[in-house]
């Protein structure tokens, strides 16, 4: 395999841009490649941080017309240019106001 090959498989691994980078340093480094392709072979990805669903996610505000809203700064205490995300519900594929009757 060469250095080639084994940049590519590294840049489309599992594994997180810190381990990446130092598999590319140590590729840097060496003349013999099938040393990497072997700690390639045996790193595994590393555990992502878990997703934090308890707080929810905050969007910019907007008006009517679809304009971003500002902060009023007379209240301190409550930020109004952030509201909370609605959940995304997708729209129905089915067609309304068409019976089954022939």
């Amino acid at each position: 395999m060469t250095k080639q090959e084994l940049m590519i498989q590294i840049r489309s691994s599992d594994l997180s841009q810190e381990q990446k980078n130092k598999l590319f340093q140590e590729l840097a480094k060496t003349t013999d490649p099938k040393k990497i392709a072997d700690k390639l072979k045996k790193e595994k990805p590393s555990k992502k941080s878990p997703k934090k669903e308890d707080e929810p996610k905050k969007v910019r505000a907007r008006d009517e017309k679809g304009r971003l809203v500002g902060d009023d700064p007379s209240t301190p205490d409550v930020d109004e240019a952030w509201v909370e995300a609605k959940p995304f519900q997708p729209k129905s594929n089915k067609k309304q106001g068409l019976s089954d009757a022939k």
